[in-house]
């Protein structure tokens, strides 16, 4: 008899845990920021808290899927997106349509606008940095609906939490890419 007790006890206590478990699992999308810092702590970025310069100005053209042309202060400067990789030619035909959108994105969002920039790099006539309008981040827009590749050692220099920023963007995009290939498979 106290074997059998001893047993039972054993299994209520081993189901007790595996009930755990699968509760803690339920509830994964609580602890998903834990995941994203410690991305961010993998990319080196916890140490830097440090404002990057802003600047202001109108963006008058599209250079390509990743670079606008700004007029700042009476100067004209070639602003790209910092964060996301360019393609390697030769570009496929998907690349190439990916690239349609990038520009027609940037040419319907910024031309005309008033744009702030916050510079991770610059040279006298070019900007690298994080491209806002209206409150918006375009570098995360990009990354987010998958029109731009991330890449972490691109933001290395960027502040913690923009970094943050970057690695959560990039999180939601691989969720929904997963839900859509998901979705595709219950679908066929």
């Amino acid at each position: 008899m106290f074997y059998f007790l001893h047993r039972l006890i054993k299994w209520f206590f081993t189901a007790l845990v595996l009930a755990g478990l699968y509760w803690v699992w339920l509830q994964r999308e609580a602890i998903e920021p834990v995941y994203v810092w410690y991305d961010v702590y993998e990319n080196g970025g916890l140490k830097n808290t440090t404002r990057l310069e802003e600047k202001r100005g109108r963006v008058v053209a599209v250079i390509d899927g990743h670079t606008v042309q700004m007029k700042h202060d009476g100067k004209s400067y070639a602003v790209r997106l910092t964060g996301l990789q360019i393609p390697e030619p030769p570009l496929s035909t998907s690349e190439i349509a990916r690239e349609k959108q990038r520009r027609e994105l940037l040419r319907n969002t910024l031309v005309g606008q008033d744009a702030t920039v916050q510079v991770t790099y610059a040279t006298a006539t070019s900007l690298l940095g994080i491209v806002s309008i209206n409150q918006t981040n375009m570098n995360l827009m990009f990354i987010t609906n998958g029109l731009g590749k991330f890449n972490p050692a691109y933001v290395k220099g960027v502040p913690r939490e923009q970094q943050y920023q970057f690695f959560a963007a990039q999180r939601v995009h691989e969720k929904r890419e997963l839900k859509s290939t998901e979705l595709a498979a219950v679908t066929e």
